[in-house]
């Protein structure tokens, strides 16, 4: 299931439709989180995921957090 909410994340964000992108990658990453666990790679890509958007809109800071919390 987080799988396909990501995938439709993706075709949003391509379609610039930033706002439903981001809360269907939260959601994608609520899932991995409760299946996986917080430290899984799955999650990260989520991050990285919201940091690309956050960085496409200009929130250059928020964008850093999440890169930092993908990493960490």
């Amino acid at each position: 299931m987080a799988l396909f909410v990501n995938n439709l994340a993706d075709v949003l964000s391509m379609k610039a439709k930033y706002d439903e992108a981001t809360q269907l990658y939260q959601r994608s990453m609520k899932i991995n989180i409760e299946r996986l666990g917080p430290e899984h790679p799955e999650v990260s890509e989520n991050l990285n995921s919201l940091g690309v958007i956050a960085k496409k809109r200009g929130f250059y800071d928020e964008a850093l957090q999440y890169y930092l919390k993908a990493v960490d």
